[in-house]
C-alpha cells in the first residue's frame, strides 16, 4: 500500500470512528434532553397544577408561569366558564403606577418586528432588569413606546424601542415574559402549533387528555386544572408544551460543546496519527532505497577487489610468471586488508542505520581530539603537514566511542586528502552550552553534497586505500546525537564541523 492509499485509508477509519462517536453524543444528548423535558413537566405540574397559589390576577399567573416554563415551548391558556379564552400566555410586561401597585399589563406580541426582536433577545440575555417603561393608551389598550433595561453590576443600559409617542406616561416594569420572541428558531413552529390548538379547544375543551405523548419525532404534554382564585370566579387553566427532540438536541449548547470538543480531539488525533504514520512511512521508504543503493555500492566496490585477486590467484596457480608470485600476494593480501575494511565499515554503517537510540555519558571532547590528532602524527609528518590545534577544554553527553569514531573521520579525512606539506587547522572551541569541533584543510577544489553519500571517493582517495564510507557513517553518528553539522567550501580550502550540545 503506498502513502497516498495509507493517508486515505487512515483517514476513512478516524472517520468512521469520529461519526460512531458523535452517533454516541447525539443518542445521550438525546436521551437528556427528552428525561430534562419530562422532569420540567412534572416539577411545572407539581409547582402550578398541584399545589393552591395566591395570584393578583390572571396576567400575574400567567407571567409567573411563563417564566417558569420557557425553557421549552409552551402555551398557557384561561378559559373561563364558558370555554372561551379569557387569556392566553405570551410577551407581556407588568405597569407599576404610582405607589407600586401592579395594576396594568402592556401586551407586546403585536408590537414585536425582527429588528425589535433581536433587540429584546439580546437585552435579555445581557441585561438583569427591565427598568423603565413608557406606554400609552388608546380604548382600553396598553401601547408600549419605549422599554428601557439595565444591569446590577455596572449599571449599563439598553434601550428598545417601540413607537414614537407623542405624549406618553413613564413608569416601572416590574415583571415581564417574552414568549416566541425569534420568528427564525426552530421552536417558532412548535409554538404555532400549540396556539392553533388552544384556539381550537374552544369547542371541543375538557376532551384533551391530560397527558399526551404525541408522534415519535415529538413530545406533547398537556394538563388541565381548575383555579377559583381570580375574582371569586373559577376558571380553568390549560398548559400544552411540545418539543421536537432531534431539533432540540442539536441546538442545545451541551451536545455543540460536546461535538467540537470531539471534533478537536479527532483532528488533534488524526493529525498524529498522521504524522507519525507518515514519518514512519518515509522512514521505511528511506531505508529500503538507502539498503537498495547501499547493496548496489557494496556490490561496485567488492567487485573491484575480487576481480584483482581472482586474477592474480590464476596468475599463481598458471605459473605465468614465477618469479612476480611474491608480487601477486602482496596484492592480494592488500586486496583482502581493502575488502575487511569495507565488510567492517558496512557492518558498522548498517549498525548505525538501524539504531535510534545511544547510550550517552559525559565525555572529554578535548581529550578525544589531542588523542586523535597524537593518533596520526605520523601521518601528518609523513605528508609534511602542519597542525594547527585550538583545544579548549570541554566535556560532552555524548557516546564516546561514536563520537572518538566521528573526529577520527574528519581528521583522517583531511590528512588523506589534503595537498603535500599544506596547513591543517583543527578547532575544539566552547560555545556557550555547545562547542563547535572544526577540521580545515587544503583541497583541489570545492565539495558538494556527495561526499555524506556512502562509497563516494573522490578522484585523489581512489588512488589510496579508503572504502568511501568514512562521512557516510560520520554523519549517521552525528544525527543519532542530533548534532549540527556539515562542511563550508573556502577559498582552495574545506572546513568540516559539528555542533555538540
Amino acid at each position: 500500500m503506498n502513502r497516498k492509499k495509507l493517508n486515505v485509508f487512515t483517514a476513512l477509519i478516524l472517520l468512521v470512528f469520529y461519526l460512531i462517536s458523535s452517533a454516541f453524543i447525539y443518542t445521550f444528548s438525546y436521551t437528556k434532553v427528552t428525561d430534562n423535558y419530562q422532569s420540567e413537566y412534572y416539577t411545572v405540574c407539581a409547582q402550578y397544577f398541584n399545589e393552591e397559589r395566591e395570584y393578583y390576577s390572571l396576567e400575574d399567573f400567567l407571567i409567573d408561569i411563563t417564566n417558569a416554563t420557557k425553557e421549552y415551548p409552551s402555551v398557557i391558556t384561561v378559559f373561563d366558564d364558558n370555554y372561551t379564552i379569557a387569556a392566553q400566555s405570551g410577551s407581556m410586561v407588568e405597569i407599576a403606577e404610582d405607589g407600586g401597585a401592579v395594576s396594568k399589563y402592556c401586551y407586546l406580541d403585536k408590537y414585536i418586528t425582527d429588528d425589535i426582536a433581536k433587540k429584546l433577545l439580546k437585552a435579555e440575555y445581557q441585561y438583569d432588569v427591565l427598568a423603565d417603561i413608557s406606554y400609552t393608551e388608546q380604548d382600553s389598550e396598553i401601547i408600549p413606546g419605549e422599554i428601557l433595561f439595565n444591569t446590577y453590576t455596572n449599571r449599563k443600559e439598553q434601550s428598545v424601542k417601540f413607537n414614537d409617542l407623542a405624549e406618553s406616561k413613564k413608569s416601572l416594569g416590574c415583571y415581564y415574559a417574552f414568549v416566541d420572541v425569534d420568528k427564525n428558531s426552530f421552536r417558532h413552529e412548535n409554538y404555532e402549533y400549540l396556539r392553533n390548538n388552544m384556539e381550537e379547544m374552544e369547542e371541543k375543551y375538557g376532551m384533551l387528555s391530560s397527558n399526551y405523548n404525541g408522534p415519535s419525532e415529538i413530545l406533547h404534554f398537556s394538563k388541565i386544572a381548575v383555579i377559583n382564585e381570580f375574582e371569586n370566579k373559577s376558571y380553568s387553566v390549560c398548559w400544552q408544551s411540545q418539543i421536537t427532540p432531534s431539533l432540540e438536541t442539536i441546538s442545545s449548547d451541551a451536545f455543540k460543546t460536546a461535538m467540537l470538543e470531539l471534533l478537536f480531539v479527532f483532528i488533534t488525533v488524526g493529525a498524529v496519527i498522521l504524522i507519525v504514520i507518515n514519518k514512519y512511512y518515509l522512514k521505511k521508504q528511506r531505508l529500503e532505497s538507502a539498503k537498495y543503493a547501499f547493496t548496489n555500492a557494496a556490490a561496485h566496490e567488492l567487485k573491484t577487489p575480487l576481480a584483482v585477486i581472482e586474477n592474480q590467484c590464476e596468475c599463481i596457480l598458471e605459473n605465468v610468471n614465477e618469479e612476480k608470485n611474491p608480487e601477486y600476494v602482496k596484492s592480494i593480501y592488500e586486496e583482502s586488508i581493502r575488502m575487511t575494511q569495507l565488510v567492517n565499515n558496512m557492518l558498522k554503517f548498517n549498525k548505525l542505520s538501524t539504531t535510534d537510540r545511544i547510550e550517552k555519558e559525559n565525555t572529554s571532547l578535548s581529550d578525544i581530539v589531542k588523542a586523535e590528532i597524537e593518533k596520526y602524527s605520523s601521518f601528518i609528518n609523513t605528508g609534511g603537514h602542519k597542525v594547527i590545534a585550538d583545544i579548549d577544554d570541554v566535556s560532552m553527553n555524548c557516546s564516546s566511542d561514536l563520537i572518538q569514531l566521528a573526529v577520527d573521520n574528519y581528521i583522517s579525512n583531511a590528512v588523506k586528502h589534503a595537498p603535500l606539506n599544506t596547513e591543517i587547522e583543527i578547532r575544539l572551541k566552547k560555545e556557550g552550552n555547545t562547542c563547535r569541533f572544526s577540521v580545515l584543510n587544503v583541497v583541489d577544489k570545492p565539495l558538494t553534497d556527495e561526499v555524506w553519500d556512502s562509497f563516494y571517493m573522490g578522484d585523489k582517495s581512489r588512488e589510496g586505500k579508503s572504502a568511501g564510507m568514512g562521512l557516510a557513517i560520520t554523519k549517521q553518528i552525528l544525527e543519532l546525537h542530533h548534532y549540527k553539522y556539515g562542511f563550508e567550501n573556502k577559498a582552495n580550502a574545506v572546513e568540516f564541523y559539528f555542533i555538540a550540545k
